[in-house]
């Protein structure tokens, strides 16, 4: 493991637990250290970790103007979720957001502690029509056909979401009719996700979200899913369970 790699893994660390020292600074390749960051989604966890270290004033500027980019945008996301959320439930229809601002909210208590790109919702199965619907006439385009022209309807079968983006292309939303896709192996009973959904306030609304030994489930499907290529879904997963000590451990294990 290079020196950037170790230093990154020790300021995620650092941030989830403030006590945990920094490595020496001397001879890191501070823009690869940054550049590393970015890849794994970790600019926040990394300003926030190192902001009153000794590290090289310019750089740090650079590394906060990122982590305040990346803040606004959640903010903006997070107004865009709300907004579906209430065009949706205007009609009746029930949606969960999965990770996005929902998340940094649900896990860090505050939208710039996570990095977001897009929007992951879950509806039941029997609303799709009416979602796509609704996000056409909210200047949304089905975009999951044309990044799979030969098989579509294969993609949707096995993905079990399709995706969407706005008319400006600042925002991307999944919709899922199942946490995960057919190729992962689980039980996941979706009646039983819906009867233990909690809220949290975002936007100045109630926002319904997974149940932490649900969410628990789903950060671990969801990595395994992608490989664990980024420190975030890690930083995601040690942050839920510094949250919730109190888990009711067999029940996750027999769920699992």
């Amino acid at each position: 493991m290079n020196r950037e790699a170790a230093f990154l893994l020790a300021a995620v660390r650092r941030f989830l637990r403030p006590q945990w020292p920094l490595p020496a600074t001397q001879d890191l390749d501070w823009d690869r250290l940054a550049s590393l960051a970015a890849a794994h989604t970790v600019i926040p966890q990394l300003y926030v970790a190192v902001k009153d270290s000794p590290v090289p004033p310019d750089w740090l500027v650079r590394l906060r103007e990122q982590f305040e980019a990346a803040g606004r945008f959640n903010l903006a996301l997070s107004s865009e979720l709300v907004r579906l959320l209430w065009v949706f439930e205007r009609e009746g229809i029930a949606a969960v957001p999965l990770k996005g601002p929902a998340l940094a909210v649900a896990l860090y208590g505050n939208l710039a502690l996570r990095a977001s790109s897009d929007l992951d919702l879950l509806i039941h199965p029997r609303d799709f029509p009416r979602v796509r619907s609704l996000l056409a006439c909210n200047g949304y385009r089905q975009t999951s056909v044309q990044h799979w022209p030969g098989d579509a309807p294969v993609f949707r079968a096995r993905e079990r979401q399709i995706s969407f983006l706005d008319a400006s292309g600042a925002f991307s939303v999944d919709v899922h009719w199942h946490p995960l896709p057919t190729y992962i192996p689980e039980n996941f009973a979706p009646a039983r996700i819906w009867d233990t959904l909690q809220g949290i306030t975002l936007g100045g609304r109630i926002v319904r979200t997974l149940a932490p030994a649900y969410l628990l489930l789903y950060l671990c499907a969801h990595g395994g899913k992608h490989g664990w290529e980024r420190l975030a879904w890690i930083c995601d997963l040690a942050r839920l369970l510094q949250r919730e000590p109190e888990l009711d451990w067999n029940a996750v294990l027999a769920e699992a």
